[in-house]
């Protein structure tokens, strides 16, 4: 396996419950599996700073972007909102980061095939990248020894899944699935994850699992419930439960597991950036 970026801290047996490392800071002992290895970077008092002026600066232009949006696709802002409103946050739920699901998780053979893989953001915006590189790291055939360090990764899901076929030197090849195909289709693409030959990568927005984030007048709280969108890989399914294990890059939500349904309303939504909805990625490891 690869070192992972020189910036991060390789820190083992912490997928802890689901709640993994906070700045290099083992905070549960449950793990996922004591091999498992995850980056993770301990900020400076300057990079705090400078993410905290960032955001500022986001939230100054978040407000007349924000009133310019609502006024020209307000059916669209309406239906996130609607979403991130009118269910209970998941973390609320009993199955979030339940460790019995954990156990039986790293007993699954996609369980197992990502036991060494997965590894968490150094910085926020670096979510793509972290993905691929999990995604990458899961297949036995595929060299990692010269895996790129972690970086801003595509912002789309097209591009996510065309630059990792050209990461992976052909051993992959990957399939977009759109929120707008249905959920029928979205649950099939899931199902896959079961097979060892397959992974399935996430493009989701946070807001309608996790509700907006507070303060609820923080104007760059909205900007992120809106237009937020993240990269995870899926890391198995449940059928029998209804269940779908989401390892989440940000180390502040981790894995967790959520039904496929509400996965589904977090993943039809409209992306601003490619003027599509959001879907998955169907990665399918070739002989």
């Amino acid at each position: 396996m690869d070192n992972g970026s020189q910036t991060g801290e390789k820190i083992s047996g912490v997928i802890s419950n689901g709640y993994d490392v906070v700045a290099g800071v083992k905070v549960n002992d449950s793990s996922f599996a004591s091999t498992a290895s995850l980056l993770s970077s301990r900020p400076s008092f300057l990079t705090k700073g400078l993410d905290l002026l960032m955001k500022q600066l986001i939230s100054l232009i978040a407000i007349p972007f924000l009133c310019y949006i609502s006024i020209t696709k307000f059916n669209i802002l309406k239906d996130i909102f609607d979403k991130a409103t009118s269910e209970l946050p998941i973390q609320n739920s009993t199955e979030y980061k339940d460790s019995g699901l954990i156990k039986r998780l790293q007993q699954t053979l996609s369980g197992k095939v990502f036991e060494n893989a997965v590894e968490h953001q150094i910085k926020e915006g670096y979510c793509c990248h972290a993905t691929q590189r999990c995604l990458l790291k899961s297949i036995p055939k595929f060299d990692s020894t010269n895996l790129a360090e972690q970086t801003r990764g595509p912002a789309t899901i097209e591009q996510f899944a065309e630059t990792l076929d050209k990461m992976s030197g052909g051993v992959t090849k990957s399939k977009v699935i759109w929120g707008c195909d249905g959920f029928d289709a979205f649950l099939s693409a899931l199902k896959r994850v079961n097979d060892p030959n397959v992974r399935v990568a996430l493009n989701f927005l946070r807001s309608p699992l996790f509700g907006v984030k507070k303060p609820l007048f923080l104007p760059f709280h909205w900007f992120l419930c809106f237009f937020g969108g993240h990269f995870s890989p899926v890391i198995g399914f449940f059928e029998d439960l209804n269940l779908v294990a989401v390892f989440d890059v940000n180390s502040n939500y981790g894995l967790f597991f959520v039904s496929p349904q509400r996965l589904y309303q977090a993943v039809n939504t409209h992306d601003v950036t490619s003027g599509k909805n959001r879907g998955i990625v169907v990665v399918e490891v070739l002989e």
